[in-house]
């Protein structure tokens, strides 16, 4: 029995089927393989040990401010909804530290206000507190006027998403969220007529983004990402960011005038997939046992949960090895970081005949 066929299969995809023979005593009925995607630019995560995290989370009762998420990106949302809450839109003078406790604290004082900047730091912060990621994501106008949000990991939809806390909003196409990139090909291609601005909680169908006050989309034409989000374990002045973002670059904004230094046009660059599994299969010398390795892009990866042929979770550091039994066999594998959150499941599911 040839397991490397089986690695070739799911590193592969769903379409290697037809162009693989598999040995007779072995069948792949289904499977279901995670990603890793690595980029030309590292990114800094924050550290789940960062006081400050668990400071804001005690403080503010983040975990009140949730209680009521049937899912993960409702947990998102409501977040959203409370940053919202939290203040009137104003302008910053003295302009805050990075930190979304002295932005909170100064704020309620009246020590200063608070503009989209602002808000995208609680939201990210706040985000993080819970094991919830997120990035800071600076957009423009072509004429230059601009604007900052925030793209966080959806587990729930398995891709990086616009959340903008200034505004209260996410955008939708088909009932799908929408990241940054997306809504910037859309400008692109003059096809965001159908895009929809959801705001709120409980969130609603506001507007198309051609109805909305604002003519949102058209900051999309610009978009750039910051490389870290830890900016409580090293702080640094809000406006000396020129060499940690990374900017978009197509025919439609080359030559475009920008602070940043770092460009791509590699969609890698700028979203890989996080939490996923890849599950890695190699034979052994015994037909009916399998070596089993792991992989993850997990930001505070606490460990690997598996489950073999429906019994309970467990904890699995790999590799280890995976004994077929006639007939069908169950792999599934997730990881789970340091504040209990679990990952999408990768699985392969094996129809063993045996080895006669």
């Amino acid at each position: 029995m040839n397991f490397s066929l089986i690695l070739a299969l799911l590193l592969i995809g769903c379409q290697a089927q037809e162009k693989i023979r598999f040995p007779e005593n072995i069948k792949i009925i289904d499977f279901q393989n995670g990603e890793i995607i690595k980029g030309n630019h590292h990114f800094v995560y924050e550290d789940y040990k960062q006081p400050q995290l668990r400071i804001l989370r005690e403080q503010e009762k983040l975990d009140q401010a949730v209680k009521k998420a049937k899912t993960e990106f409702e947990k998102f949302i409501l977040l959203r909804n409370w940053v919202k809450s939290q203040w009137v839109h104003s302008i910053p003078q003295p302009y805050p530290p990075w930190n979304a406790l002295i932005i909170l604290d100064w704020i309620r004082k009246g020590k200063t206000g608070g503009f989209c900047a602002q808000y995208a730091v609680v939201y990210v912060q706040a985000c993080l507190s819970l094991g919830l990621q997120a990035r800071y994501i600076d957009i423009n106008c072509k004429g230059g006027t601009g604007h900052f949000l925030t793209e966080i990991w959806s587990n729930d939809y398995n891709k990086w998403v616009v959340m903008d806390p200034d505004f209260n909003i996410h955008y939708e196409r088909n009932g799908t969220p929408l990241n940054a990139l997306e809504l910037h090909n859309a400008w692109v291609n003059n096809n965001w007529q159908d895009i929809e601005i959801i705001q709120g909680y409980p969130p609603s169908k506001i507007h198309r983004i051609d109805d909305y006050k604002y003519n949102l989309i058209d900051y999309y034409y610009d978009i750039s990402i910051d490389l870290r989000n830890n900016h409580l374990s090293q702080p640094n002045n809000f406006w000396d960011r020129k060499h940690g973002y990374l900017s978009w670059r197509d025919e439609y904004t080359q030559g475009r005038s920008t602070s940043y230094t770092k460009f791509s046009n590699r969609k890698q660059d700028f979203y890989w997939p996080l939490n996923q599994t890849v599950i890695k299969l190699t034979k052994t010398s015994e037909p009916d046992l399998s070596k089993v390795d792991l992989e993850t892009v997990t930001p505070n990866f606490e460990t690997f949960l598996t489950k073999i042929n429906h019994s309970q979770w467990s904890k699995t550091n790999p590799p280890f090895f995976w004994k077929l039994k006639k007939g069908s066999n169950i792999l599934e594998a997730k990881s789970k970081n340091k504040f209990g959150i679990s990952g999408p499941t990768s699985y392969i599911i094996i129809d063993y005949i045996g080895s006669d």
